[in-house]
């Protein structure tokens, strides 16, 4: 190898200063495309049916007369 040791850490600085935010977007725009196929969560649609004032079951809670 006849490089010069300041060209090879040169290099690395930059694969590492490219590589990070690079893989970051990545896995960002993969964790966006797999909550958006995931369909509704089960916990969240058990909230929102309280806040709408749902009981999210066919037959009631119980409490009316």
């Amino acid at each position: 190898m006849t490089e010069d040791i300041s060209t090879l850490k040169e290099t690395t600085q930059w694969y590492f200063v490219t590589a990070i935010p690079t893989t970051a977007v990545v896995m960002g725009i993969v964790w966006l495309i797999q909550r958006m196929n995931s369909g509704p969560d089960p916990a969240r649609e058990k909230v929102r049916m309280k806040m709408k004032g749902g009981t999210g079951r066919a037959w009631g809670n119980g409490s009316e007369g």
